[in-house]
């Protein structure tokens, strides 16, 4: 058994993980991280950098690093998942069997304007062009109050990381994208490609939350790749 743990993006929760939660086969087991801010976490603090983070992720999960797993992150998570990898292989602790980084360039992240600074109008604008359909706060402008201290946090997180120089990690790095996606370019996503040991890419119809469209088709396809890169058995099916 696996434990694929599940990063979410800025300002995003466990939802957009609940269908492989019904879909994983045998052997895998799908951990969504909540992190502090949202869902059953709302009343708790969001992190505005990346240190304090990676420290609550690393005792979080401490159940996890004591079984074989895989870190997968979506946007933001895909950010913080590598930055943990980074720090765990520094201090010589046990890293994943494999890095999924879904949606995100490689750090650091390079903008005209920093988002996390922006007012609130600006802010929502940008926002939108992430997902221009399905935009939550223009559904539910009610939640815009309640969230936007934790998508400032979160884009702040990702805006002020900076990793420097760092080694390869020692594990195969696997990177999804989509390919109607605004922001970030399938091309931008090869630049994983010096992140890891191994590297594989796969490209999906949809846009940013390709994810969201598609979850069972992205979870096939994902866990092929790490039963071809880690040497685990293939599914059945």
């Amino acid at each position: 058994m696996r434990d694929l743990i599940c990063l979410p993006y800025a300002g995003g929760g466990t939802s957009i993980f609940h269908p492989w939660t019904q879909q994983a086969g045998p052997g895998l087991r799908v951990c969504p991280v909540c992190l502090p801010g949202r869902e059953g976490r709302i009343g708790e603090t969001p992190f505005a950098r990346m240190s304090p983070l990676l420290d609550w992720l690393e005792t979080h999960l401490e159940a996890s690093w004591q079984r074989p797993h895989i870190l997968f992150g979506h946007s933001m998570g895909g950010i913080v998942a590598y930055a943990l990898c980074l720090r765990r292989m520094r201090f010589g602790r046990t890293l994943p069997q494999a890095l999924v980084v879904s949606a995100c360039r490689p750090p650091p992240v390079r903008r005209d304007v920093q988002m996390h600074r922006l007012g609130g109008t600006e802010l929502r604008a940008r926002l939108r062009a992430y997902d221009p359909a399905n935009l939550a706060y223009d559904t539910y402008p009610e939640l815009w109050d309640l969230m936007e201290p934790v998508l400032r946090a979160d884009l702040a997180v990702i805006e002020t990381f900076d990793p420097g120089q760092v080694a390869r990690l020692p594990i195969p790095v696997i990177a999804l994208s989509g390919l109607q996606d605004p922001l970030v370019a399938s091309d931008d996503m090869a630049g994983w490609s010096d992140a890891g040991c191994a590297f594989d890419h796969h490209r999906f119809d949809g846009g940013h939350f390709f994810l969201r469209d598609a979850p069972a088709a992205v979870l096939h396809r994902m866990t092929q790749s790490l039963c071809e890169l880690t040497g685990a058995p293939a599914p059945p099916g």
